[in-house]
């Protein structure tokens, strides 16, 4: 096997969870390259992907949205014909993209809707497939034996290739925690208050400092004003992804929502407590990795939605106003030691 495409369009944490699919193609064959079609917005996570040959990136929104304008792109980017093309993302867009390409085999991944959907619907809270493992069984439609699981990310070699110095946070005595305090949908916020009663815990007893790390500074950052002008916290915005993996990299270990970054810091080899309340580890998105953990309280109605997005119709977030930063800092300690 010569030529092979994978397709995945998005998220950052979905992309990220491909990556062991990259590794075990490269184990099997390697000799091959290894396409990779994404939208541009996400080059740079999939250029930290060991064994991908080229990468190709559509422009959605922009010229690439339209079935035309994806037609148009995906003959001129993927004109060779390719022995093998997985289809991970399943997609009518992907569909489309399957569609135009000269392709001797194309093999797509089971979404596992029906049974993420009973796992709303029941509230259930056993552990289901994780996406990682529906991924990598695409591999074994094709006949091929994956070799890895955790994703793994390959952080560039060099001070060149950064924008960002982390030297200022790094040479702090008690090292830094990164705090990831965003996500795509506001119903998957941890409560602002409470991530900054935890960060002022952390600071209080790990002796660490505090980086957050957000696409944008949004008002709510205010909150943690205090802590910043103790000089125990520094808020990083619209980093370059290269930029953020490498500062993650060199943290402590890292909180975060239910997001792409939590996948991000687990996959460049950090401890991760991903904190899961509208969504639930049940539904095969809990951080990979050595120390990584999923925290939760099991609230009945967790999850309420497949991505989280509705909004709760309880008196608060129970699934997060139960979780509190006593819980979260108790299970931190548990899994690194009491020295943190």
């Amino acid at each position: 096997m010569k030529h092979i495409l994978i397709i995945r369009l998005s998220h950052l944490g979905d992309l990220i969870l491909t990556e062991p699919v990259i590794r075990s193609l490269s184990s099997a064959f390697p000799n091959a390259e290894i396409d990779y079609l994404t939208r541009a917005e996400y080059e740079q996570a999939v250029a930290m992907f060991d064994g991908v040959s080229r990468i190709f990136g559509l422009e959605i929104p922009g010229k690439d949205a339209s079935l035309f304008g994806l037609s148009e792109s995906v003959k001129k980017m993927c004109s060779r014909r390719y022995d093998l093309v997985l289809d991970l993302h399943g997609n009518l867009r992907s569909w489309w993209i399957r569609f135009q390409l000269n392709a001797k085999k194309i093999v797509t991944y089971p979404k596992n809707y029906r049974a993420r959907e009973r796992t709303v619907r029941k509230g259930i809270h056993t552990t289901g497939r994780h996406t990682v493992d529906l991924y990598l069984s695409a591999l074994k439609k094709a006949g091929i034996e994956p070799t890895v699981r955790v994703p793994k990310l390959a952080i560039p070699d060099g001070e060149k290739s950064f924008r960002y110095d982390v030297s200022a946070v790094v040479s702090h005595d008690g090292g830094y925690v990164v705090l990831a305090v965003g996500a795509s949908h506001p119903t998957k916020h941890y409560p602002m208050p409470q991530w900054v009663q935890l960060a002022e815990m952390i600071v209080k007893q790990l002796g660490a400092k505090i980086v957050i790390v957000e696409k944008e500074q949004w008002d709510y950052l205010n909150l943690f004003d205090d802590l910043a002008q103790s000089g125990n916290l520094a808020v990083e915005t619209g980093l370059a992804l290269p930029d953020l993996a490498n500062l993650i990299s060199r943290a402590r270990f890292a909180v975060s929502n239910d997001s792409g970054i939590m996948h991000l810091a687990a996959a460049v080899g950090i401890p991760v407590f991903g904190l899961f309340g509208p969504t639930h580890p049940s539904l095969g998105f809990a951080p990979l990795g050595e120390k990584c953990q999923a925290l939760t309280v099991d609230e009945p109605c967790s999850p309420c939605s497949r991505h989280g997005t509705k909004v709760c119709s309880k008196p608060e977030q129970f699934c997060f106003t139960r979780m509190d930063d006593k819980m979260i800092l108790h299970k931190i300690r548990e899994a690194l030691g009491d020295h943190g």
